[in-house]
């Protein structure tokens, strides 16, 4: 995981208002479709800033891959791997990469 601090403050007459932190944290797969949670990595980093509070946004850089937010229910993340397994086969012959 890397960590880059923002120097953003953002203040309303002299009073702080927010501190915005940025930071990445990169998560390596096995398998061309996997179903992983990075809510240990989050965490992890929360308290390494110190956070109490505040809002986090999220997303991938990576143009195959997305994120979202659900409960890690072991047969609902079967049924994510498996369904997205029947709507995009490794096998069918894309045109592109």
């Amino acid at each position: 995981m890397q960590l880059f601090f923002s120097p953003i403050i953002l203040c309303l007459g002299g009073r702080l208002i927010m501190n915005i932190v940025q930071g990445t944290i990169t998560v390596r797969t096995s398998d061309s479709l996997q179903v992983v949670s990075v809510y240990d990595k989050i965490q992890s980093w929360l308290r390494q800033i110190g956070a109490e509070d505040g809002i986090i946004t999220l997303f991938s850089r990576h143009t195959t891959a997305g994120v979202t937010i659900n409960e890690a229910e072991s047969g609902l993340l079967k049924d994510i791997a498996s369904r997205l397994g029947e709507l995009v086969p490794p096998e069918a012959g894309y045109q592109h990469d």
